[in-house]
């Protein structure tokens, strides 16, 4: 039902996109910091999408596309395809939206294997992670 596929490539970003019939719901980006180091700069899915034009209504149906794991996906295509690339280390440096969801997220992309990286304090404002693809014993995005 949904399409996940890679975007644009070039020597400074590598994008992704998530498709819904056709149209885009989502994207994760990536900016390559060297050739063995990438930021994962963007992850985005939407929270409201028009389904009709809007000219089409009172009928306009507007779906909802987070909280069905599109983002999971999206993060762990992502890494596989670092990993397949011989990408070293992936860092993520972002500041919630809403302070109060930065547990979340902390918590989110610890699933993946992210670690709080040397320095950074729960307390910062600012997210700093990130993951090591060559030592990682498991990798629970597979």
């Amino acid at each position: 039902r949904y399409t996940l596929i890679r975007g644009r490539d070039n020597s400074h970003v590598l994008c992704f996109k998530v498709l819904y019939q056709h149209r885009q719901v989502g994207r994760g980006k990536f900016r390559k910091l060297s050739s063995s180091h990438y930021l994962l700069c963007e992850v985005k899915i939407a929270d409201r999408l028009a389904l009709t034009p809007a000219w089409f209504l009172p009928g306009s149906a507007f779906k909802n596309f987070q909280g069905r794991g599109l983002g999971t996906r999206l993060v762990a295509a992502m890494l596989q395809e670092a990993q397949s690339r011989g990408v070293r280390r992936v860092r993520v440096c972002a500041v919630p939206e809403d302070p109060r969801r930065k547990a979340d997220l902390v918590r989110w992309y610890r699933h993946f294997g992210f670690d709080l990286e040397p320095g950074a304090r729960e307390r910062d404002p600012e997210v700093r992670l990130s993951l090591d693809l060559l030592t990682a014993t498991t990798h629970p995005y597979s």
